[in-house]
């Protein structure tokens, strides 16, 4: 079986987008997610910000 995907990475965020974003990275620290988890979430976050890891 071969599988292929797709990913699509967008290069700007709305302001509404990085809310959004920013809201589920709560939700997944208050589930308990994993520190993986927490740090693709916190990557993810800092590519589309200003903030430095």
């Amino acid at each position: 079986m071969i599988v292929e995907i797709k990913v699509v990475i967008p290069k700007k965020l709305s302001a509404r987008e990085k809310e959004l974003l920013m809201e589920f990275d709560v939700l997944q620290k208050e589930r308990g997610a994993n520190k993986e988890e927490e740090g693709f979430f916190k990557k993810f976050l800092h590519t589309f910000s200003n903030e430095k890891p």
